[in-house]
């Protein structure tokens, strides 16, 4: 939360109209992951602030439009981005767009460098939410996908974050990361929230499976399907667990890149586990929902994660779950002991938690401790008062 001298200085100011312009990557759901979901709550939790307005716009739509620029002749995504970061920047800077603050989600495309220069043409304070972007592991992976990468954190990253003037974190873990960087913007800490579990219709339709478990004795991962959620590590737990006559049935729900789904799945029958693993692709929220609160448990082994939204969602529906050591909710999950926290990368520590939860005694004392967890944490209000604390310090603290 924002400090008391900082909450003085703005006191006189608390009550005046402020407009918040919210810029994302994607404006598809699908497209923007756990980000989208993030700021699907965030627009639900600010609109009981008086006084605050809410603007959200993206650099890019849907991956559909994307793909179809890019599949005409002589076309590539560059060109696309180049284009939409254009009409952007026209878009924030129009003299008739009105709003206090700008509000960037994420930091590694161009849409950052797009609204930190409508920041400096406008002149309004830019508050930053790295989701994530800024870990070591993050960065490492970032950097290796290309030379533009590379050169982009290698040496623009840094001059480039001087001209934000809030950092809002969600974890300790990510909050130590952009402390690391020396930058003088202040980074202020803010659990995210999760929608109300009645708002939910959890019905799920039994034709999702294609094999590989049934009922509630599936444990799930629900995510981006990209290199940086370890997702290879799951096949060779469960691979392990196989070999003990132990089989565990896997749902993968979430989207990627064909080139590496095809890549994972080939990595998954190459474990001997393709016929405990089912392959769900996009679910939408509500049978989201439906499929954590009839899940043994969720699984997060990623590398990075900034918090782990995906965490709130399944602690909100009593599911356990077992996440790695850089995931930033593992402080919460074990804290709360409402599942397990083992070490990144290693796949041993992976099986025996997996193996652990098998056990239905420690299977329903983490749902109950769930439960409790989610009665006290992910508050849509205390999200909310956070946010704006971070707001009307940032327009009332000088550069």
């Amino acid at each position: 939360m924002v400090s008391d001298g900082a909450i003085n200085s703005c006191a006189d100011s608390l009550h005046m109209p402020l407009s918040v312009m919210h810029v994302s990557r994607w404006s598809d759901v699908r497209a923007g992951g756990g980000v989208s979901s993030y700021l699907d709550v965030l627009k639900e939790s600010l609109i009981t602030i008086e006084h605050l307005d809410l603007q959200f716009d993206a650099l890019l739509d849907s991956k559909e439009s994307f793909e179809a620029y890019r599949s005409q002749r002589f076309r590539t995504g560059r060109q696309y981005k180049a284009i939409k970061a254009c009409q952007l920047l026209f878009r924030l800077v129009l003299p008739k767009k009105k709003y206090d603050i700008i509000h960037i989600h994420g930091v590694t495309d161009i849409h950052f460098i797009i609204c930190l220069l409508a920041s400096l043409i406008s002149r309004k304070p830019l508050v930053c939410s790295p989701h994530g972007a800024l870990s070591l592991p993050a960065i490492d992976i970032a950097r290796k996908s290309s030379v533009m990468n590379r050169i982009y954190f290698d040496f623009m990253v840094s001059p480039l974050l001087k001209g934000v003037r809030s950092f809002v974190v969600s974890s300790g873990l990510e909050l130590d990361s952009v402390k690391r960087l020396s930058i003088a913007a202040k980074p202020y800490l803010v659990a995210p929230a999760v929608k109300p579990a009645s708002q939910f219709a959890t019905e799920v339709d039994d034709t999702l499976s294609s094999g590989g478990s049934s009922d509630s004795d599936y444990f799930i991962f629900i995510g981006r399907l990209e290199p940086i959620k370890s997702i290879p590590l799951m096949f060779n737990a469960i691979s392990k667990l196989k070999a003990k006559g132990k089989e565990v049935g896997l749902y993968i729900v979430g989207e990627g890149e064909s080139s590496y789904t095809i890549q994972l799945k080939n990595l998954c029958k190459l474990a001997g586990v393709e016929q405990q693993v089912s392959w769900l692709g996009f679910q939408a929220p509500d049978r989201v929902a439906g499929l954590l609160k009839r899940a043994r448990c969720l699984i997060l082994p990623s590398q990075s994660e900034n918090f782990g939204y995906v965490v709130a969602e399944a602690i909100l529906h009593s599911c356990p779950v077992i996440a790695s050591d850089q995931v930033g909710a593992a402080e919460i999950i074990e804290a709360d002991g409402c599942g397990i926290v083992f070490k990144s990368e290693d796949e041993n520590a992976l099986a025996s938690a997996i193996e652990l939860l098998i056990n239905d005694t420690v299977h329903g004392d983490m749902i109950l401790a769930a439960e409790k967890s989610a009665l006290r944490r992910f508050s849509l209000q205390e999200m909310a008062a956070g946010l704006k604390d971070v707001y009307y310090a940032s327009v009332s603290s000088k550069r």
